[in-house]
């Protein structure tokens, strides 16, 4: 049975040295787990690395500092960690990652998902678009009900997107419309979703002749 590297990590991750995270590496490349499931992982042990790095230069900034006796008790004390600077050092990424993963493993409704994007400010475009690879199509689409998306994320990520919530709930132009006229059906863009354009007083001439073309009298 492989071993389960993410549930290591996740729970007993501040207490691992480097050559326990060299073994859990060496488990990934071997053990045949899905591309998801190793980028998280080594994004995690690539984190822990960093913070051990961080933990040796302040340990010889106080080199006659000892450790609490709380760690040497509960058998903590070759932890290099600080609970302040695994928070501020662990990537935006690996955190919102491992919440993704515990959700989807827990079998979370959709309500978990987006409680999960209010509370992480930094989720806005520019991480999705960086991180679009962490997200499902069920997850993108949540994201379309859920956050308004500038024209150029829908236009680069078109194909992957879920076309009727994307017609019923994100702002787009006319000639988007008409570009993916074919793709968008324009009974939901028209009557359900939420551009300024749709009421007819409010379409441009252009719009009109188009849609009187493709035979759309509403």
């Amino acid at each position: 049975m492989a071993m389960d590297v993410k549930r290591i990590l996740d729970n007993q991750g501040t207490q691992l040295l480097d050559v326990d995270l060299d073994v859990l590496e060496e488990e990934l490349q071997t053990g045949g787990y899905d591309a998801t499931y190793i980028r998280y992982c080594q994004e995690l042990i690539d984190d822990f690395r960093t913070l051990h790095k961080g933990s040796a230069k302040e340990r010889k900034t106080v080199p006659n500092e000892m450790p609490m006796a709380s760690n040497i008790a509960n058998g903590n004390s070759l932890s290099p960690f600080n609970e302040a600077f695994e928070t501020t050092t662990i990537s935006n990424r690996s955190r919102f990652a491992r919440d993704l993963l515990t959700i989807r493993d827990a079998g979370r409704p959709t309500g978990a998902f987006r409680k999960l994007l209010s509370s992480s400010p930094y989720v806005d475009e520019k991480f999705i678009d960086d991180n679009i690879d962490l997200f499902t199509p069920d997850e993108l689409k949540e994201l379309l009900k859920f956050m308004p998306l500038s024209e150029r994320f829908l236009e680069k990520y078109f194909a992957s997107l879920d076309h009727e919530a994307l017609a019923k709930n994100q702002e787009f132009s006319e000639e988007f419309f008409i570009s993916h006229y074919s793709e968008l059906d324009a009974q939901t863009v028209l009557k359900k979703g939420v551009n300024a354009w749709r009421v007819k007083g409010r379409r441009s001439p252009k719009l009109d002749m188009f849609l009187r073309i493709k035979g759309v009298r509403f």
